[in-house]
């Protein structure tokens, strides 16, 4: 049973200009290495989009979204493939969070992603979906976009330190991939106007 003990807000929120969403910065080795968009290598930055699969860019694009039903953490997976205009029926999953296990690997950035990745696709058809998308992306020579999408309901779950999310297969670490592009994104479901935070706050 997923639990919310030993989830702590330890990371900065920076929001997006959009009112319905909000992005997080990710850093690792101190160096912010995602800024408002797609973009996840230093200096580079691209305009926000949805937490959906876009059709209009030449990378594959994997959306990860997750939210909460009760005492479940619900993992949905949908991809659009640059070379194809159909749309292929998402995946959906159960994750298994648990806070004290990721806090027993705090100190250890691999080790950490490696047991995120493993509570992620905890469910075998998640994990062999984002299997299937990574590689027909490195078969196509083409980069893999992902877009980690939390929703309100499981707003705990913005303080894991999602920049150390491992692949699940090879548990290499994506957010330092040359071919992956990774960003995170809270989704908002108030409509207000927001402002950027300065960095001191």
């Amino acid at each position: 049973m997923p639990t919310r003990e030993g989830f702590s807000a330890n990371q900065r929120v920076t929001v997006a200009g959009n009112p319905a969403l909000v992005e997080l910065r990710v850093g690792v080795g101190g160096k912010q290495v995602a800024t408002r968009g797609w973009e996840t290598r230093p200096g580079v930055m691209m305009s926000a989009g949805p937490c959906s699969p876009r059709m209009d860019t030449p990378s594959y694009l994997l959306s990860i979204s997750i939210h909460r039903m009760a005492e479940t953490y619900v993992v949905e997976l949908s991809h659009s493939d640059p070379t194809s205009q159909a749309r292929v029926a998402p995946v959906r999953g159960v994750a298994a969070f648990d806070g004290p296990r990721l806090l027993a690997h705090a100190t250890s950035g691999p080790m950490y992603g490696e047991e995120l990745a493993r509570q992620v696709f905890a469910d075998a058809a998640v994990a062999r979906r984002f299997a299937e998308v990574r590689t027909a992306a490195d078969a196509s020579d083409r980069d893999l976009r992902i877009l980690v999408c939390i929703d309100p309901s499981a707003q705990e779950l913005q303080a894991l330190r999602w920049e150390h999310l491992r692949d699940p297969a090879s548990n290499a670490a994506l957010a330092t991939s040359e071919r992956v592009l990774l960003s995170r994104f809270m989704v908002s479901r108030d409509f207000r106007p927001v402002k950027l935070r300065a960095r001191t706050e």
